[in-house]
């Protein structure tokens, strides 16, 4: 999945990341692929089994210096709270599954509801690779 990122030059500037083994894992193993550091992983313990509300609070507070985020954490807060950002209706984002939401402004603190768009999904098993 990493890789299809790369290929699409959707390459985040920042990665935030649950402290859970599969997530911090998954992180890192994205991270290699893109030439990040390892260090440069930011680990947010809020982000495990976090609602809407708690991962709401962390992207409002992201620093607006950076374009392109990527979360890693887990279901079902992940599911719903792309469908809360993007007025979508995914069932489920599967296990390495990956959603690029874009927002109409440069100010995280302005992610509410439905104010992004779904413009991006894709996960391991997907045929349709965009």
């Amino acid at each position: 999945m990493a890789m299809r990122l790369l290929d699409k030059d959707l390459v985040p500037e920042l990665i935030v990341s649950s402290p859970a083994l599969r997530a911090l894992t998954t992180a890192r193993n994205f991270a290699q692929v893109w030439n990040k550091p390892l260090s440069q992983i930011r680990e947010e313990s809020a982000i495990y089994e976090a609602n809407i509300s708690t991962l709401l609070s962390i992207l409002n507070k992201l620093d607006d210096k950076f374009e392109r985020v990527a979360l890693f954490g887990h279901n079902p807060g992940f599911t719903e709270f792309a469908n809360y950002l993007s007025n979508s209706n995914l069932h489920n984002i599967p296990t390495c599954g990956v959603v690029l939401i874009e927002f109409p402004f440069e100010e995280w603190k302005l992610a509410s509801l439905h104010t992004g768009s779904m413009e991006h999904f894709d996960y391991p098993k997907s045929s349709d690779e965009d």
